[in-house]
């Protein structure tokens, strides 16, 4: 039998079942997340799904010395205003379908409260992939389609979290290495359990999401992350403070187990581009409230993808200030897997009251002490990570 990643270790990338030529793994959730199964009676050994693995088959990363890092915003209002951060991401695919012969895109869209990982190939669908999403894509099936879009001679530019182009990386293998291909990262989090969305929607008594993130009152991290919902036939914003689904995505206790042990949270990026916020990034207060995205370009590959497109407006910055920025750039260490809900979720899921449960999740007094203790050893863990990556890249940094 092939010895596939542990579940404290699985992305849920998927590149082992798409790559099973036997049809062998299937797909199971666990506390809502989805994990691969090999079928014993149909795996006939051949091992591929351990060699795309990107967590049993190490995937070569960027070096640090390549690694160029920008401020940036979308010059077009529309899609800087919908477009997380400073919508760098919608730029950079709408240049994209512009200059290239034969382009299609691929990244995350939200359908029905569900995430998932679409191809389009009409630069008017750019909009369906732009915006945060904060609970997994489904990723099932995409390699093939990227895979055969290469070979059908298409430009491909690919999106998603790191550890979803690592698994592309992985089931393209060698052929990954072509000037057809772009892969964009986002500096993640961390990914909620589908749970904590439909805990949420219960709670709020809303019928359905519209978006996880708003920046109708620009893009301070206290207003811009709230989620927007459908209430019968109106989209009702809530107040962060008050929504249900930020309180349990910031404590981390729904998240999958492999984004606290993230192997691709480092400094050595997966991807040719890599996209944050870029908290006290902006030159000016008007340009932060606007929203001002973190650009890094991790080889020259990249680099020229950003150069070349038009409806960015990019400034000088260092890897010293993107590192500044953000610590999950660095840092994909969080000592919250070891919380009792973390580690024995079943158990706590049938003997606790909902209330309790919840009050728990949501960081509610008392149960914010029993949470805090973790936090501070992971800001602990986070600094100590910062300053070795500044002593050992000192030189370019």
């Amino acid at each position: 039998m092939p010895k596939l990643a542990k579940d404290k270790y699985c992305t849920g990338c998927l590149a082992c079942k798409d790559t099973c030529r036997h049809r062998a793994i299937s797909v199971v959730l666990k506390n809502g997340m989805p994990f691969p199964k090999v079928n014993s009676d149909m795996c006939v050994e051949c091992k591929l799904c351990e060699k795309v693995c990107p967590v049993v088959t190490s995937i070569s990363k960027n070096k640090v010395s390549d690694m160029q890092a920008y401020g940036g915003w979308a010059t077009d209002e529309k899609t800087r205003y919908h477009g997380a951060s400073g919508g760098a991401f919608g730029s950079i695919a709408q240049s994209f379908f512009l200059q290239m012969k034969s382009p299609v895109v691929f990244g995350a869209t939200l359908d029905n409260d569900h995430v998932k990982h679409i191809m389009i190939d009409r630069l008017e669908d750019v909009p369906l992939l732009m915006n945060s999403k904060y609970i997994q894509s489904d990723t099932d099936g995409i390699y093939h389609q990227v895979a055969q879009c290469l070979r059908d001679q298409h430009d491909v530019l690919f999106s998603g979290t790191p550890c979803q182009v690592a698994g592309l990386y992985g089931f393209l293998g060698k052929k990954r290495n072509t000037e057809h291909l772009w892969t964009v990262e986002l500096v993640c989090h961390g990914i909620a359990s589908q749970e904590a969305l439909d805990i949420a929607k219960k709670v709020h008594h809303f019928d359905k999401l519209y978006s996880f993130r708003n920046k109708e009152h620009g893009q301070a991290y206290y207003v811009s992350q709230c989620c927007t919902y459908w209430d019968g036939d109106e989209k009702k914003t809530m107040k962060r403070e008050d929504d249900v689904f930020y309180q349990i995505f910031s404590t981390w206790l729904l998240d999958r187990k492999s984004c606290s042990n993230c192997m691709f949270s480092s400094i050595e990026r997966v991807a040719d581009i890599t996209l944050a916020d870029f908290w006290g990034g902006a030159k000016k207060e008007e340009e932060y409230k606007l929203g001002v995205n973190l650009i890094i370009t991790n080889n020259q590959h990249g680099n020229l993808l950003v150069e070349s497109a038009d409806g960015i407006e990019t400034y000088p910055a260092s890897l010293q200030q993107a590192i500044n920025s953000n610590s999950n750039l660095y840092n994909g260490y969080k000592f919250v897997q070891y919380h009792p809900l973390v580690l024995f979720p079943n158990f706590f899921r049938k003997v606790l009251p909902e209330k309790v449960r919840l009050a728990i999740l949501t960081r509610k007094y008392p149960w914010i002490f029993l949470w805090a203790p973790y936090k501070l050893m992971t800001k602990w863990y986070a600094k100590r990570m910062k300053k070795i990556v500044m002593k050992k890249y000192k030189d370019v940094l």
